[in-house]
């Protein structure tokens, strides 16, 4: 790889910087209305006071519910454009005295006009008049912000972090050649345009031309938007090659669900709350190092969370990184050692292990020394976390999930059709108060075993019998919280008959769930048989795939399909068919991702820091000088995965 080529990876968490800087060039003098998940982005630029250093006088939600004072001049609005926000923008703009207003959007006039029938021009012309003064100035920018870089290979889009690949309803493998953006819901439609539209712009930053892989229906329907984008010019005058490479999150699940992860991040994923309004980072407890008494505080008073994500250090920023690529032993030594050096204590007095316990009372020497605390903030929140998250009463049912999940492979691998893990995790499912589990968690499980099993087993229908009786059961136990733990069920439980119902639709999103892998060659099986003495492995299509991709030998991928082999490819291949030769050669001159010198990983639905370590990891054994960057809608936890896999 030559030096511009690398450079091309180097630049890539400066991409949405740049875009960030175009927007703080006009917020000054005016109120910014910001939406919820540019917002999220924001916060990873640097957050509220990049707005305010810039010029902004007032940062404001983006809501309907909001305006300027009479005083107050100019509005930024920064914003993916959608129908709703321009009711929310008109509404304000009507309730406000603004002569100026600056429109920030992700969207491009071709999604502008594909959604709301508008193009740019007409919209600055009716943005206009909501403001209703005779004399405005009204600017339409297109900044195309849909992501963060939470290291320096793996990034997150929040703007897209509710974008998930539907099945069911006709989207199933089996029908993947009827497929189109046609089959999608309106909604999906929309999301899938934009999401392409943000990748084409990203691409184009990167200055690369691209060869798109894609494996599952619902990646096969955005691989056909990218491809068919109007980006000649970008194409042809890029200089550089990359591969991109769609994968439905569907195609399994286990990676998602699983409690057996060895990352410091996903720990922190399953044991902490997010942060609100954001998909990503996650709130923390400051209440220790406060002097502020949490009992007696009054009801309409609270103390705001703290956050893991800090980009205000290199500091910080590292800590964070090691969350996702180092041991828990590793990150506990360096929290540890970096809070030390606070006061300047000699390296000497450190404990040979460091507990959460240790992280505690070495924190709470802190407490009350604001100016320190202002200092070292973002450590002190870091370090918070990782303490809450070790000692919060869920580790112990993490611990007994993952004894669960390991006995479930187990015997899954042993008895194939014979297996009893139904009926086991029924009982399960019966004590579930007693053993102190919760029903999302056990949900968790279940789309673990559903998706794990896929097409290796068929579990008996008095095994899933048993299994409806005892989580029907469950659940209209659990009818009192049940519409809190699934916000999107239309209605509660009211009775035992409700309780039926809904446990109807899960087991039968759960067998449908099972299916998703039915139509793969290749990656039909996530489970590694090693040998009669050795346990089995979960072995992810995610990994199986990328061991094949770094792999010299280039086995055949069946499974991989490829949007941009061309017409002289297709004609070459079937040249050789007529000249009878062999289906090697033929394969010999199919793409490959690994023929350019960048590949970028995209997985819709969400994945794991222990995911991104591990495809790392093989990258690195593997000996190739490619550069690999990973992408996703979201990171998510077990509880999230069951969640979007159920009811979405």
């Amino acid at each position: 790889m030559d030096s511009e080529q690398q450079n091309i990876v180097d630049y890539v968490g400066d991409y949405h910087k740049y875009w960030w800087q175009q927007v703080y060039q006009r917020v000054l003098g005016g109120v910014v209305f910001i939406e919820d998940c540019l917002a999220e982005c924001l916060h990873w630029d640097g957050g509220l006071f990049n707005l305010v250093d810039a010029g902004a006088i007032s940062v404001k939600c983006l809501s309907s519910f909001e305006s300027g004072d009479e005083n107050q001049k100019k509005a930024v609005f920064i914003t993916r454009g959608t129908s709703a926000n321009l009711n929310s923008i008109q509404e304000i703009l009507l309730n406000s005295h603004f002569v100026s207003c600056i429109l920030i959007t992700n969207a491009d006039s071709n999604i502008l006009s594909s959604e709301s029938d508008v193009t740019y021009d007409e919209l600055k012309e009716t943005v206009g008049k909501w403001m209703s003064k005779k004399e405005c100035m009204v600017e339409i920018v297109h900044t195309p912000l849909f992501g963060v870089s939470i290291t320096n290979n793996i990034f997150i889009t929040p703007v897209f972090s509710k974008l998930y690949p539907k099945f069911g309803h006709g989207l199933f493998p089996t029908q993947t050649s009827m497929l189109d953006l046609h089959s999608l819901l309106l909604d999906d439609k929309n999301e899938v345009r934009r999401l392409a539209s943000s990748i084409d712009s990203f691409l184009e930053y990167l200055g690369v031309k691209e060869d798109i892989f894609y494996l599952g229906p619902f990646s096969s329907v955005l691989a056909g938007v990218l491809e068919h984008l109007p980006s000649g010019t970008r194409r042809k005058n890029a200089s550089g090659q990359a591969s991109i490479v769609f994968i439905d999150r569907t195609l399994d699940i286990c990676g998602v669900t699983t409690h057996s992860s060895n990352s410091v991040l996903d720990k922190l994923m399953t044991l902490l709350p997010r942060f609100p309004g954001h998909s990503t980072d996650l709130a923390v407890d400051i209440s220790p190092l406060c002097e502020a008494d949490m009992v007696t505080i009054t009801d309409d008073v609270h103390l705001s969370p703290g956050c893991i994500v800090h980009v205000d250090n290199e500091s910080n920023r590292q800590n964070f990184e090691y969350f996702v690529n180092k041991t828990q032993t590793e990150v506990m030594f360096g929290l540890y050692s970096k809070l030390m050096r606070i006061n300047n204590m000699s390296p000497g007095k450190f404990p040979p292990r460091v507990t959460a316990q240790n992280l505690e009372k070495l924190i709470s020497t802190y407490k009350g020394n604001y100016k320190i605390i202002e200092a070292n903030s973002g450590l002190l929140q870091q370090s918070l976390g990782i303490v809450q998250a070790l000692k919060s009463p869920d580790v112990q049912q993490i611990d007994l999930l993952m004894c669960l999940e390991k006995q479930v492979l187990q015997s899954i691998t042993t008895s194939r059709d014979s297996t009893s893990v139904l009926s086991q995790i029924s009982h399960i499912i019966k004590s579930w108060k007693q053993r102190g589990l919760s029903l999302e968690r056990l949900l968790s499980l279940l789309v673990y075993i559903y998706s794990l099993a896929g097409g290796y087993i068929t579990f008996s229908e008095a095994q899933e019998k048993t299994l409806h009786e005892s989580l029907s059961t469950a659940i209209y136990e659990n009818k009192n919280n049940i519409t809190s733990c699934f916000e999107s069920l239309d209605d509660a439980i009211h009775c035992k008959e409700d309780a039926d119902f809904l446990t109807d639709f899960i087991i039968n999103r759960l067998k449908d769930l099972s299916k998703l892998r039915d139509n793969l060659t290749r990656y039909k099986s996530v489970i590694n048989v090693i040998d009669k003495v050795s346990p089995s492995e979960y072995k992810g299509v995610l990994q199986q795939l990328i061991g094949d991709i770094v792999d010299i030998r280039r086995p055949d991928m069946p499974d991989l399909k490829c949007r941009t082999a061309g017409l002289k490819d297709f004609l070459l291949s079937g040249f050789n068919i007529l000249m009878s030769t062999t289906s090697k050669n033929a394969q010999n001159i199919s793409k490959h991702p690994f023929d350019n010198p960048l590949v970028i990983i995209y997985v819709i639905g969400g994945i794991t820091a222990e995911e991104c370590f591990k495809i790392h990891r093989d990258i690195m054994i593997s000996g190739t000088d490619i550069n690999v960057i990973i992408g996703s809608t979201s990171l998510v936890n077990p509880v999230e995965a069951m969640k979007q896999a159920l009811f979405i």
